[in-house]
């Protein structure tokens, strides 16, 4: 992927606890099936005298698109199934797994994903 080519964008509403709205869509780029990393920073302090040393960048979940409009996209995380041992991404419909907080992964939506959090094409 060409740096250049990179489409971001922001998280416009939260649908439910699998689904989002990203505020870019078919003008910006955006077709059915990318994949958009939700991004989130975290401030770090030093634990001796806590001042701020930098910030600690992650992806908070990785989401598909799966409707495009014109200015705007629904995006959720992808479907999980269970074959043998642990769970592998599908992309024929199949019944999303909700992930408890012990077994939190990139597959359900962080409980600190927001409105105006940055979107990053992956």
């Amino acid at each position: 992927m060409n740096p250049e080519k990179i489409i971001t964008g922001k998280v416009a509403d939260l649908v439910d606890e699998y689904t989002i709205i990203l505020n870019i869509g078919v003008n910006a780029g955006v077709k059915k099936d990318m994949r958009f990393a939700i991004k989130g920073e975290k401030a770090i302090n030093d634990p001796d005298n806590g001042k701020r040393i930098g910030n600690y960048k992650y992806d908070k979940v990785i989401v598909v698109i799966d409707e495009v409009q014109d200015n705007m996209s629904v995006a959720s995380t992808p479907q999980l199934s269970s074959i043998g041992f642990g769970f592998d991404i599908i992309n024929f419909p199949g019944k999303r797994k909700k992930v408890t907080d012990e077994q939190f992964s990139s597959f359900s939506l962080d409980k600190n994903v927001a409105v105006g959090d940055l979107a990053v094409q992956t």
